[in-house]
């Protein structure tokens, strides 16, 4: 079965508040159709598109070696934009800087 996948490091409870209270502010005048849970707040590393089990047998544990050879680090929101046509985008980023938020 093929999956569209990415990987992604998970944001501490605090980030994702101020991640929402930024999300809410925009809001106002951005033309999202829906908006994705703070829970789901997340940094993306890299998309892997239509995956297929086996390479995921692969990849897991890769990634777990990898993931475990890494501590926590901080980061700083510098800018942000969005994915999709200008009058109706699809997704909404940020980048990130290796600071602390």
């Amino acid at each position: 079965m093929e999956r569209h996948l990415f990987i992604a490091l998970q944001l501490p409870v605090q980030v994702k508040a101020v991640l929402s209270e930024i999300c809410d502010e925009i809001k106002k005048e951005a033309s999202f159709k829906t908006w994705v849970h703070p829970h789901d707040y997340h940094i993306t590393l890299a998309f892997l598109g239509k995956t297929e089990k086996d390479q995921l047998k692969i990849l897991f544990p890769l990634l777990k070696e990898l993931v475990t050879s890494y501590e926590t680090f901080p980061v700083n929101i510098d800018h942000f934009g969005f994915f999709g046509r200008a009058e109706s985008p699809r997704i909404f980023w940020r980048v990130l800087k290796n600071r602390s938020l």
